[in-house]
């Protein structure tokens, strides 16, 4: 009874230790990350499910080569790289919004992680946030600044993990609904942010992924991606984070 105990505790230690060692991700971004699902009325919306969502379909693509993986999804509508709104949002506070102010904290929360995915830059582009799209590439650096200085997050040990930026796909017409209140110009804008982005990652050393070559948004409301856009854009980010940890490990 002693060995068959012994050998069941040991089994367990084992489960646990492959649980411990599989990959975690967090998918950092905004409504394009959180699964807003594009409408006739622009808005109040509702989300995605998970497994449509490209942080979903990203997992569920990276099962294969790398068995189980966790992906941790932190997308708030309307976040910006660094910009926050003068009023607060539904009762969130404007500052709040700023993915510059909030990403240390929630990676540290997130942790253990092997993997970060930002995709940030769409709201930048926004009329009534006039966001020069140079100090978008330039805040870009300082939000991956402070994921590789993040150094175990909060009284832990945890290594820090290695950081992927999405570039954007460029706002298309957003005429048809509300949201065009706040969006005159913006793809011109939006196209100069993800343009931005991707210099910036030449400039401080750091993976990024132009959206751009898998996504079109030719959805209703021209701001966010349908079903299969979320798709096609989890497969191709499965395909670059396989790469990432598989190199990493």
């Amino acid at each position: 009874m002693i060995k068959s105990v012994t050998a069941a505790v040991a089994l367990c230690l084992l489960n646990a230790g492959a649980t411990l060692a599989e990959p975690r991700i967090l998918a950092y971004g905004d409504s394009n990350t959180w699964g807003w699902i594009p409408s006739e009325a622009g808005f109040p919306t509702t989300r995605y499910p998970d497994s449509v969502r490209w942080p979903g379909v990203m997992e569920t693509a990276l099962e294969e080569p790398l068995n189980n993986v966790t992906v941790i999804v932190d997308g708030l509508s309307g976040r910006t790289v660094n910009t926050g709104y003068p009023e607060a949002q539904n009762g969130v506070a404007g500052e709040a919004f700023a993915g510059l102010e909030d990403i240390r904290a929630a990676v540290a929360a997130a942790l253990p992680l092997d993997l970060v995915v930002v995709m940030l830059g769409t709201n930048d582009a926004r009329s009534d946030l006039a966001v020069d799209p140079a100090e978008v590439g330039a805040d870009v650096i300082k939000i991956v600044e402070e994921i590789r200085s993040l150094d175990g997050g909060v009284a832990t040990t945890y290594s820090t993990p290695s950081v992927l930026v999405v570039a954007p796909p460029a706002i298309g017409d957003t005429s048809a609904t509300p949201i065009s209140a706040v969006t005159q110009g913006s793809q011109e804008r939006s196209r100069a942010v993800a343009t931005s982005i991707i210099a910036a990652g030449g400039e401080a050393n750091f993976d990024v992924f132009d959206a751009g070559e898998v996504v079109t948004i030719d959805s209703i409301d021209g701001v966010h991606m349908t079903a299969p856009m979320h798709d096609a854009l989890g497969r191709a980010l499965a395909d670059l984070a396989a790469d990432m940890l598989v190199t990493d490990q």
